[in-house]
């Protein structure tokens, strides 16, 4: 999923700025893992119960996945069109 995301963004970018643009989509992607390693983290350990825990976490990220396979819609389609 990584590969095309980066794809779509980099190919609307000027060929002297794709360094900068693929550094800061790499620190982007970085920033968002964290991210959601800490929120699911927040999720397990505040349920209490181990296995309410593992539950409660796999809920959280099947949602999270269904409002990201909703967002994936609002990508651009394809590389836009020069001149």
């Amino acid at each position: 999923m990584i590969a095309p995301v980066t794809s779509v963004v980099l190919a609307g970018v000027e060929p002297r700025l794709a360094g900068s643009a693929a550094g800061v989509v790499s620190t982007v992607q970085q920033v968002g893992g964290a991210l959601g390693i800490a929120l699911i983290g927040l999720v397990y350990y505040g349920a209490g119960d181990p296995t309410a825990a593992f539950g409660r976490s796999v809920l959280a990220l099947a949602v999270l996945e269904l409002v990201l396979v909703a967002l994936v819609r609002f990508l651009p389609h394809g590389a836009p069109r020069k001149g």
